[in-house]
């Protein structure tokens, strides 16, 4: 028994793992008791942050969230109009989706940039049509009617107070009337009350019948209670009388041209550009028009105030007042008429039984005839005053022309006028009494004023002889015996 006990607990020692070493090559060695070093697990729950397989732990849950969010805020429908915020181009508006109609206000209604505003006109309810006419007889008095890009064949009949207006301006938004058959204006106005037209051209008109003849061709307002014209431009039309507008001849009614330009149009008779009776004029060109009187415009019975910007340029007349013709008591104010021409009478204004021209300058126009500026045909108180007459040109009488006619001149320039044959500054003719007041002459040719004295090249006026007139020349005053 004591021989046994020291062998049993060195056997013990042995079986002792925990004290057991890597030395001990020769013994058994437990696996479970030694480092594993391949499991991933173990060495990422220690705090390796890209461990995804570990899912319990919270910090990789938190990561896998973050690479993972990928969430946005759905479409919504803010305008309630149908159509949500990942289709619909204005939320804020509910006229304003995918498949709405498209009017002529300058939006994108539709939503679609491929559909272009062009040939639509709208109403102020929202209403559209693809004439203007139509929309017209649709319109409410006092309706502003807008009128989308395009040409519109067609000519109208205005009844009511409207505004129509070309959106993108008169360049692009033409009234074309196509010279129709039976006759007719482009645009004729009865309304008995105000009418505005702005930012349209206005063509192809042919007058619209009175008498036996045709006017306005291609603005008829002659029966209207007055008209506003804007921004416009008035082209290719023809008649009779009034070419490119007929005004209205409802006294004391009134047009107001404003920034708008007459040019091309052709009258048989009287005003290639107009025939006004009472109007204001602002920033108006009328240029390269024609009529047999008065190229440029005629003004009858009462009167046309202008401003300094108005132009009244590279007109021309057979017989009187290529630029403008004034008759029967018309007045004119204002405005500059240059470079116009006149076959007889009158190269830039014709002025007949009375008329009156003040503040305006008449410059550089041309007559083969008589009166290269100014031409007066008759009357016993026609008038000029505070003009600058430069620079004209005619066979006789360049800066003035009187057949017959009595009148005063009241600061008038004549300046640099020259006749080819006589009259270089004024050319008197016929029965005439002329007095003139602050009126000055410089460098006409041949003379600064000529009293007929031969036989008339017009025989239907009598003939002015020298011995005929008795002349105070420092008052510049010429009076038939």
């Amino acid at each position: 028994m004591q021989t046994l006990a020291p062998t049993l607990l060195l056997a013990l020692a042995a079986c002792s793992g925990p004290w057991s070493t890597s030395s001990d090559t020769t013994g058994t060695v437990d696996t479970h008791m030694t480092v594993d070093t391949s499991d991933t697990d173990d060495t990422s729950d220690t705090g390796d942050t890209g461990d995804t397989g570990d899912t319990s732990d919270p910090q990789d849950t938190q990561d896998t969230q973050d690479t993972q969010d990928t969430s946005t805020t759905p479409p919504v429908d803010a305008d309630s109009d149908g159509y949500t915020s990942d289709v619909d181009c204005d939320e804020e508006d509910p006229e304003v989706h995918p498949g709405a109609t498209e009017t002529c206000d300058g939006i994108d209604n539709d939503c679609d940039p491929e559909t272009p505003e062009k040939n639509i006109v709208s109403l102020p309810d929202g209403t559209t049509t693809t004439t203007i006419q139509d929309a017209i007889d649709a319109a409410t008095a006092g309706d502003i009617l807008s009128i989308c890009p395009g040409t519109y064949t067609e000519h109208l009949v205005i009844e009511q107070a409207l505004t129509l207006v070309g959106t993108q301006g008169a360049e692009q938004t033409i009234l074309d009337a196509n010279d129709p058959s039976p006759r007719a204006s482009t645009v004729e106005v009865r309304s008995s009350e105000l009418v505005r037209l702005e930012g349209l051209t206005i063509t192809g008109g042919n007058g619209t019948m009175k008498d036996g003849e045709f006017w306005g061709g291609g603005i008829n307002a002659e029966q209207s209670a007055g008209l506003e014209v804007y921004d416009c431009i008035v082209t290719g039309n023809r008649a009779e009388y009034g070419a490119g507008m007929l005004g209205t001849g409802l006294y004391p009614a009134e047009d107001l041209i404003v920034r708008t330009v007459f040019e091309d149009n052709l009258a048989n008779w009287y005003g290639g550009g107009f025939l006004l009776f009472h109007a204001t004029l602002e920033g108006v060109e009328v240029r390269d028009n024609e009529a047999v009187y008065g190229g440029g415009g005629a003004v009858w019975y009462w009167g046309v105030t202008t401003d300094n910007a108005t132009l009244l340029e590279s007109n021309h007349a057979v017989i009187g007042g290529g630029g403008l013709y004034l008759y029967d008591l018309g007045t004119w104010i204002g405005s500059q008429i240059l470079d116009n021409t006149a076959t007889e009478l009158g190269g830039g204004v014709l002025i007949a039984n009375n008329g009156k021209i003040r503040d305006a300058t008449v410059a550089r126009n041309d007559s083969p005839g008589s009166g290269g500026g100014i031409a007066v045909d008759g009357g016993e108180a026609f008038g000029l005053l505070n003009i600058d007459l430069a620079d004209n040109t005619a066979a006789s009488g360049a800066g003035l022309t009187t057949i017959d006619a009595s009148g005063g001149l009241d600061t008038v320039v004549f300046s640099g006028n020259a006749a080819g044959k006589i009259g270089g500054g004024l050319y008197l003719t016929g029965k005439t009494v002329i007095t003139a007041s602050a009126t000055t002459f410089s460098g006409s040719t041949p003379d600064d004023m000529t009293l007929y004295d031969g036989s008339s090249s017009i025989n239907t006026y009598e003939v002015a002889k020298t011995a005929d007139f008795t002349c105070d020349s420092s008052a510049l005053t010429c009076t038939w015996k």
